[in-house]
């Protein structure tokens, strides 16, 4: 489970907080919004010169990084920059989700055959049942088993 605190915070990349914010079922499925997480997120985000969505963009955020690395903008340098940039943190966001998507198989996988060993624990301890016949004597009404 992902949690963005105070504390936590600085130590995101800005792409991820952006996704987290704004994207956030681009990397986990199932998750849920939290107002307090929420504000957090933005505040660090505006810490760092992001105040809007459009400028969580994806494309927004590699032009960002290409002018914080020294490009000129409109040359064929930043051009190409940009486009590494915005693959990188695609292939990061897509990365995330396979990731998570293996942690989720094996923690599933680790439970089924935890399950699946109890079982087999559960069958190995039960002790072997031999049916026996049994009688009564009408007679003195004493049980006999064979």
């Amino acid at each position: 489970m992902e949690v963005v605190t105070k504390n936590t915070a600085k130590s995101y990349n800005t792409w991820e907080l952006c996704t987290l914010r704004y994207r956030p079922h681009q990397i986990y499925p199932d998750w849920i919004d939290d107002e307090e997480e929420n504000k957090t997120i933005e505040t660090e985000l505006e810490k760092r010169g992001i105040y809007n969505e459009n400028s969580c963009d994806i494309v927004e955020l590699a032009k960002r990084q290409c002018l914080e690395f020294g490009y000129k903008k409109d040359t064929k340098d930043f051009i190409d920059c940009t486009s590494k940039s915005f693959k990188d943190i695609n292939d990061h966001i897509l990365a995330s989700r396979q990731n998570r998507g293996e942690e989720q198989a094996q923690a599933s996988k680790a439970f089924t055959d935890g399950w699946n060993s109890g079982l087999l624990i559960n069958n190995q301890q039960q002790p072997q049942s031999t049916f026996k016949t049994c009688t009564t004597s009408v007679l003195t009404g004493r049980v006999s088993c064979y």
